[in-house]
């Protein structure tokens, strides 16, 4: 599996939504995914996002 590595900080706004940077948006829609998966690190203070390749890992 290819990755794309990036970091960023955002908020949740009241609706509980998270701004998505552009950068991550383009590679996102390269890839084709029509769906995102995210899920805690466990040794780091982040998150893990990715299509459903993420959850083979």
């Amino acid at each position: 599996m290819d990755r794309f590595l990036s970091n960023t900080v955002s908020r949740i706004d009241a609706k509980g939504r998270v701004s998505v940077p552009a950068h991550f948006r383009a590679v996102v829609q390269k890839r084709g995914y029509s769906e995102l998966y995210a899920l805690r690190c466990l040794d780091l203070t982040a998150m893990d996002v990715g299509g459903l390749d993420l959850l083979d890992r």
